[in-house]
């Protein structure tokens, strides 16, 4: 049923005692909440990104109900009373589509046939993705092709897309989207690989490139083997503790071992970006860590939270600034990737912040 599909998409269930009751006989976990009072707190902790509240129309607790959905607006999240709704939510969440990576049609520009649309598949130390030529501009909506492309058996699979484009203020300009659509500023592994796709395919004859990013012109220096490039170095920038470069409300000049609660316990964090703001978290040993668990507890948090009003689903969406979990201990990393289905091998710009 609903609490089955809403489980198997990722989400923590909350209920109250007897609906956490019907839904624990089916095997599938949930925490039980006492009243109206326990869920408010929740909210308020950034522990409920919905609430399926139904059958208070005609009973006692109709006023619960309207105090509840008072406080769920005042804090944007969305509380539905339809289970048909709910279910809607349910399709709309398992299909990995959202306000963000939905194509837009013309219909007065309809295509008539399907695109081919060469591509060219690369990896860098095992993250894999597509790559395609588009200095036309010919590819409008990356983030729902990129969906469809990286869908493990039925598209061509992979960590995301890159599109190659054309720049004026680099040789060359990068865009990278992650595998459910949402564009990543910069990518560390990716870069690098369209600096080999560039010289390998002829376009530029050069061993000092630059590369237009979202987070501004990287410089790459080129080594070569028989004519063909066998690696390449980039220079990332430098990285930034600064609040407002993540951003976070996290208030210092610089974060370094800031005091975070999470889920009920302080840790100490320190924020970095080179692009992608990240949280880096040192411990003495991550081989027993749940990071399917943990990861969406540290980017839910509150303090990384980034409001985005001019979108129009953004209360149904609750999809957050990108912000990645490190934990180096004392240089092994275990990564938790924002809304991806596996975590990569290797993530190059993760081992920079470990180091940094």
């Amino acid at each position: 049923g609903l609490a089955r599909r809403l489980h198997d998409t990722g989400l923590r269930l909350y209920a109250t005692p007897g609906t956490a009751g019907a839904i624990a006989s089916l095997g599938i976990a949930v925490t039980p909440v006492a009243d109206s009072l326990e869920i408010t707190r929740l909210m308020e902790d950034g522990a409920l990104c919905y609430i399926i509240y139904t059958g208070a129309v005609k009973d006692a607790t109709m006023g619960d109900y309207i105090a509840l959905h008072r406080r769920a607006m005042q804090l944007g999240v969305p509380c539905l009373t339809s289970l048909d709704t709910a279910s809607a939510l349910a399709d709309m969440l398992a299909s990995r589509y959202n306000a963000g990576n939905t194509e837009l049609v013309d219909i007065n520009r309809l295509r008539h046939w399907r695109r081919r649309v060469p591509f060219t598949k690369m990896q860098d130390c095992g993250n894999d993705y597509i790559f395609i030529e588009n200095f036309d501009g010919g590819i409008t909506a990356p983030e729902s092709l990129c969906v469809s492309l990286c869908r493990p058996h039925y598209g061509i699979g992979g960590d995301g897309i890159v599109l190659i484009e054309s720049s004026r203020v680099a040789d060359v300009k990068m865009r990278s989207f992650n595998r459910d659509g949402s564009e990543s500023q910069m990518a560390g592994n990716n870069i690098r690989c369209v600096a080999k796709f560039m010289y390998d395919k002829g376009y530029l004859r050069t061993e000092n490139l630059s590369v237009e990013t979202g987070s501004g012109v990287k410089r790459l220096r080129l080594r070569l083997r028989d004519g063909r490039v066998s690696s390449a170095t980039v220079d990332m920038g430098r990285p930034s503790l600064a609040p407002a470069d993540l951003p976070t409300t996290l208030e210092g000049e610089r974060l370094v071992n800031v005091p975070l609660r999470v889920d009920g316990q302080t840790c100490p964090v320190t924020c970095v970006s080179v692009g992608n703001p990240h949280c880096v978290v040192f411990l003495d040993a991550i081989d027993g860590l749940d990071l399917a668990e943990l990861g969406p507890k540290f980017e839910h948090h509150a303090a990384f939270r980034t409001v985005r009003p001019n979108e129009p689903l953004h209360q149904l969406d609750r999809l957050l600034r990108r912000m990645d979990l490190v934990l180096p201990a004392p240089l092994l990393r275990k990564v938790e990737h924002r809304r991806r289905v596996a975590r990569p091998l290797v993530v190059g710009r993760h081992a920079l912040y470990a180091v940094f």
